[in-house]
């Protein structure tokens, strides 16, 4: 888990932890920028994915979606 909170550290949003549900587990984290809490399935985690997953938030924020 420290490999997940330092890679989280280096895009700007912070770990928050791993939810596990019966369809897999989702890698949990926020955005401080927008404050919003965000999850992307821990099967597909890359640095790609986090970057979109903030990207996307941070556009629906900023045009009050």
């Amino acid at each position: 888990m420290n490999d997940y909170k330092a890679i989280f550290e280096s895009l700007g949003a912070e770990f928050v932890g791993i939810q596990c549900g019966p369809k897999g587990s989702l890698v949990l984290f926020a955005d401080p920028q927008v404050r919003s809490t965000l999850a992307v399935p821990e099967e597909f985690f890359s640095v790609e994915r986090i970057t979109r997953r903030i990207q996307e938030s941070r556009a629906q924020f900023a045009v009050g979606v």
